[in-house]
């Protein structure tokens, strides 16, 4: 805008005319519409800035809320395999404590009628614990 189209702008705005020797009036005119202008400018900045605002705390959420579920979908598989490998340590020490008994009675070789009864006792409590641990690592495998 030109000196001319604000003095025009100034004088269609207030109302009256000013004088050539009188430039603070026009000057004070000129600052009201600038004022007013960068008032109109700073809303719609601000207004902008919001809105961007308004959907980088959106990306934000959402972005939390997806890490957040993979770092528990992490620490659920690790527990689950932790357990897994816990139960799977503890069912192939229990045979193998079984497997030494058996081994310890058969080597013995003072085997009588109750000796066989506790011989079988072992052995069908191994066949079941070896059950379940074939259940837990079908488990595993489904769960995976």
């Amino acid at each position: 805008m030109t000196a001319v189209e604000m003095m025009r702008a100034a004088f269609a705005k207030s109302g009256h005319a000013f004088d050539k020797d009188d430039p603070l009036m026009a000057l004070t005119v000129v600052l009201d519409m600038l004022k007013e202008e960068a008032a109109v400018n700073q809303d719609a900045a601000l207004s902008k800035f919001a809105d961007r605002l308004a959907e980088v705390e959106a990306d934000w959420k959402r972005e939390s809320r997806e890490t957040a579920n993979l770092i528990l979908n992490a620490s659920l598989d690790a527990g689950r395999d932790a357990m897994l490998r816990t139960m799977r340590e503890g069912a192939d020490l229990c045979c193998e404590q079984i497997r030494r008994k058996v081994m310890e009675l058969i080597e013995r070789q003072e085997v009588n009628h109750l000796d066989y009864r506790r011989i079988w006792m072992v052995v069908l409590a191994a066949a079941g614990f070896l059950l379940l641990g074939g259940i837990l690592n079908l488990a595993s495998v489904v769960l995976r």
